[in-house]
């Protein structure tokens, strides 16, 4: 299971996003346990979620960082810029100071 959702996500996060405008984001972190190195760390999952004008929803991006630090968030953003989001006018999040930082820049 684990190696086809792999291949899921690489896909979500690797296709274009055409440059359609994409008003609405919604940023968040969620934190799950993972093991790494034989031992179980607690590891962010970072996701934004686009709501186009015409009301549809869509995954932009989804990625595991080891925290929500200012340099994770600023990747992320750019990664996800670099792809083709555009036209963003509103962003919903929490006022994580690292996030509040990258949307700034990016």
């Amino acid at each position: 299971i684990a190696s086809s959702l792999d291949a899921d996500i690489e896909d979500l996060c690797g296709r274009p996003l055409d440059g359609s405008p994409v008003p609405y984001v919604w940023l968040d972190a969620t934190y799950v346990k993972c093991r790494r190195g034989g031992r179980v760390a607690s590891t962010a999952v970072v996701t934004a979620i686009g709501c186009d004008a015409g009301g549809r929803g869509r995954v932009l991006g989804v990625d595991v960082v080891d925290t929500e630090s200012y340099d994770s968030w600023l990747a992320f953003l750019r990664a996800i810029r670099s792809r083709g989001a555009a036209g963003v006018r509103l962003v919903v999040s929490d006022a994580h100071p690292g996030l509040v930082r990258a949307l700034g820049e990016v």
